[in-house]
C-alpha cells in the first residue's frame, strides 16, 4: 500500500510539472506553443489516467470503457501523428543533387524592418546557395503584414544585397499574404523572366516546412521541385515546429492550401 501510494504521488508530481512547464512556454515565451501545448497534454493524460487507476474498484466497467476508448483515441492519434512526422523529416533537408536556376524565398515575419530569427535563417541558406550557383536568381516574396515596416520581400532584397549579392540576381514579389500566393505569384515572375513551370525550381524554406512547401508547390503547377532548407536556430523552437507542422500538413489535406 505504501509503495502504491509512493508512485501514485510520483504520478501527480510529474503530471503538475509537465503541466505547469507546459502552460510557461505555452504563454511566457515566444515561438514555444505548440512544444508547451503537448506538454501540457502529456501531463494531463497523467492524469486522467492516473483517475483511471484510483476510481477504478468504485465503477469497474465504466472505468473500463472510457479507458478501452480513450486508449484507442490515442493509439490512433499517435500513429497518424507519427505518419506525419516521417514525411516531415524526410524533406527536411536540402535536395543536394540539384542545382536550379531559379529559387523562390518564402517569407516570414519582419519586426519592424528588422527580419525575424525564422527569416534569418531563410536568408542565410539563400545567401549561402547564391553564392554557391553564381548564375542562379532568388525570387523573394511576402507583402507587408501587421507590425511589418515595409514588406517581407523588400526586407529580404535589402538583406541579400548588403550582403553582396547583386540586385539584378534578386527579385521582388510583394503581393503575397500566403504560401500559396508566394508561389502562385512567384511562377508568374519566373515565366516573365523566361523560365517554365516544367524546370526544376527550389523552394527556400525553413526544414520543418519544406514538405508541405513542395506540396504546395506542385498544386501551384511547379512540376520538378527542389528544396532547400533553412535549419532553425535552437532545438526547442524547433521541435515546437516541427510538432506545429504536423497541424499545417493535415489542413492542407482537408482544405487544399
Amino acid at each position: 500500500m505504501h509503495d502504491s501510494s509512493i508512485y501514485l504521488k510520483l504520478r501527480l508530481t510529474l503530471g503538475t510539472i509537465l503541466v505547469l512547464v507546459g502552460l510557461c512556454l505555452t504563454f511566457f515565451v515566444v515561438g514555444h506553443s505548440y512544444l508547451g501545448l503537448a506538454l501540457a497534454f502529456f501531463g494531463i493524460l497523467i492524469f486522467i489516467y492516473t483517475w483511471f487507476r484510483t476510481a477504478r474498484d468504485k465503477h469497474p466497467k465504466l472505468i473500463r470503457i472510457l479507458k478501452t476508448i480513450l486508449s484507442i483515441v490515442l493509439i490512433i492519434g499517435t500513429a497518424y501523428f507519427a505518419f506525419l512526422e516521417v514525411l516531415i523529416i524526410r524533406d527536411a533537408r536540402t535536395d543536394a543533387e540539384a542545382s536550379p536556376d531559379y529559387i523562390i524565398v518564402l517569407g516570414a515575419g519582419v519586426n519592424g524592418s528588422t527580419p525575424s530569427l525564422s527569416l534569418t535563417n531563410r536568408l542565410n541558406a539563400t545567401l549561402e546557395y547564391l553564392e554557391e550557383h553564381p548564375d542562379a536568381i532568388a525570387i523573394v516574396s511576402g507583402g507587408q503584414g501587421p507590425g511589418e515596416d515595409l514588406t517581407e520581400a523588400q526586407c529580404m532584397y535589402e538583406w541579400l544585397t548588403s550582403h553582396g549579392i547583386e540586385s539584378k540576381r534578386v527579385v521582388r514579389e510583394c503581393k503575397a499574404t500566403s504560401t500559396e500566393e508566394n508561389l502562385r505569384f512567384s511562377r508568374e515572375i519566373i515565366e516573365s523572366l523566361g523560365g517554365e513551370a516544367t524546370e526544376t525550381v527550389g523552394i527556400v524554406s525553413s526544414e520543418y516546412h519544406l514538405h508541405r512547401a513542395k506540396l504546395m508547390a506542385e498544386a501551384a503547377g511547379f512540376t520538378d521541385v527542389a528544396g532547400i532548407a533553412a535549419k532553425t536556430s535552437y532545438p526547442t523552437l524547433a521541435v515546437n515546429y516541427f510538432i506545429r507542422e504536423a497541424f499545417g500538413l493535415t489542413h492542407f489535406y482537408v482544405f487544399g492550401f
